[in-house]
């Protein structure tokens, strides 16, 4: 699929362009414009196009990013883990890991909400960590900025999740 786009500079040699196609029976999808009338705005059809490269290229470091967030995530929490069963530790070490954890469980969030992710997918995402434990966010008391954000977060869970 061929992507096409001009402004109204550009319209005549859309025209003959699609008229072209068109005979070699070539697929195409136009983002505009579709008059001679002024209009200005940016390029930006052939990113929209869902099977442009350079759309697929950025959903690729959207998905990566993601990923190594997530991968971030299951370590620290691997390591609480094993901190916790290991009979050795200071509990101020683990509670200082604890609370790094859902810090970092917001961030992903919030992260998720920055790659623009859809509704959707963050649900997914979400209902995976909440079946993994890693969801609701604990309630103890870390900062003011975190008790803002974890009653937020709870609710949407115990709601939508």
């Amino acid at each position: 699929m061929i992507a096409l786009g001009c402004d109204h500079g550009g319209y005549n040699l859309i025209c003959a362009i699609k008229k072209y196609l068109d005979e070699k029976g070539l697929e195409y999808k136009e983002y505009g414009t579709f008059s001679e009338e002024s209009v200005d705005y940016p390029v930006y059809a052939y990113f929209r196009s869902s099977s442009s490269i350079i759309h697929e290229r950025a959903l690729q470091v959207r998905l990566k990013r993601l990923n190594d967030f997530r991968g971030m995530l299951y370590r620290v929490r691997n390591l609480l883990c094993s901190l916790e069963s290991d009979g050795k530790i200071i509990p101020m070490q683990v509670k200082a890991l604890r609370r790094r954890l859902n810090f970092l469980m917001i961030d992903y969030i919030r992260q998720m909400w920055r790659n623009k992710c859809s509704v959707g997918e963050i649900n997914h995402w979400m209902s995976i960590l909440k079946a993994e434990g890693l969801l609701p966010l604990s309630d103890e008391w870390y900062s003011w900025k975190y008790g803002l954000v974890y009653p937020v977060v709870n609710a949407y869970i115990r709601l939508f999740i």
